[in-house]
């Protein structure tokens, strides 16, 4: 019987690591949102000037810090089914009924409804706005796909008119994770170590990976223990002494000395001692948490 499943092997001078399941970290959250009751049918006000802190926690200046506002129609979808995809990103394009947005200029904090648009075709309230449309999902993005906070409207014949009000309360994320859970990732210091994370099937809830969407793979060390990290996870980036990055959309495997620090300093060796870890990122998900997090067995 021959066995398979190879962590490490030696090359020609590299090595090569191979990521598996059973090395990836452990992740459950769950997402609620609040939904403002708006009048059926006729244009309104989108105000986020009262979003100062975004879905993380982390403070923002509504008039700088934002792209775009996003208004998505789940027609046959309640705001619970909605909720339960974002947090298990796994909603579909064939869910989404319909999607404008409105591109923010520097200093604005609302836009009227009818200033949402898709290559030149405008909201309609008496058409797009209504009671029985399903659910309307409002998204606050900042540069290309970073998604900040999320929030609901749902339109209702006889009620008042009202706004529809992103604020820091619009929507909160509560998570469980364990870094401790997955076996270590053993490393060389032999030779150039290429990782591979083609043969990854299931991601840190449970949830199937879809390779294809992982576009970063970065590379950090800590002073902390993984457990003196689980507390402030989401927040894991921001505490790290040492990180090193690269894009690697299409890819399914990459070399370490490739990584670079923000200063373009490539990665140059586990050489220093403390906590490492290596994560494949997902940047236009919709739940910040990594697809896969390891934590390294350090030569």
């Amino acid at each position: 019987m021959t066995l398979l499943l190879p962590l490490l092997v030696a090359c020609d001078g590299e090595s090569l690591v191979v990521f598996q399941d059973d090395q990836n970290y452990a992740f459950t959250s769950e997402i609620t949102a609040t939904a403002d009751v708006i009048r059926s049918g006729e244009d309104g006000t989108v105000d986020w000037s009262g979003l100062t802190t975004d879905l993380l926690g982390n403070p923002m200046n509504p008039s700088t810090d934002l792209s775009r506002i996003q208004i998505a129609q789940f027609s046959a979808m309640t705001q619970d089914e909605v909720l339960a995809g974002i947090n298990d990103d796994n909603l579909l394009q064939s869910d989404i009924a319909g999607a404008v947005e409105y591109p923010i200029l520097a200093g604005e904090t609302d836009a009227t409804l009818t200033d949402f648009g898709i290559l030149g075709t405008y909201v309609n309230p008496s058409t797009d706005i209504i009671e029985g449309g399903g659910t309307y999902l409002v998204a606050a993005i900042s540069g290309d796909s970073q998604f900040r906070m999320f929030h609901f409207f749902r339109p209702v014949t006889e009620a008042a008119a009202a706004p529809v009000t992103l604020t820091a309360d619009s929507a909160a994320l509560t998570y469980t994770v364990d870094l401790s859970v997955g076996l270590p990732i053993p490393m060389t210091s032999a030779g150039r170590t290429r990782v591979d994370w083609s043969a990854l099937t299931l991601g840190p809830s449970g949830q199937a990976i879809d390779l294809p969407d992982i576009d970063t793979l970065t590379l950090a060390r800590y002073d902390e223990a993984p457990s003196d990290l689980e507390s402030d996870f989401l927040h894991v980036d921001a505490l790290a002494e040492e990180m090193w990055s690269h894009d690697v959309e299409g890819w399914g495997d990459w070399y370490l000395d490739e990584l670079e620090d923000a200063d373009g300093v490539a990665f140059d060796g586990f050489n220093r001692h403390g906590t490492w870890l290596i994560a494949l990122r997902c940047s236009t998900c919709l739940n910040p948490a990594p697809p896969f997090l390891g934590v390294i067995s350090a030569p």
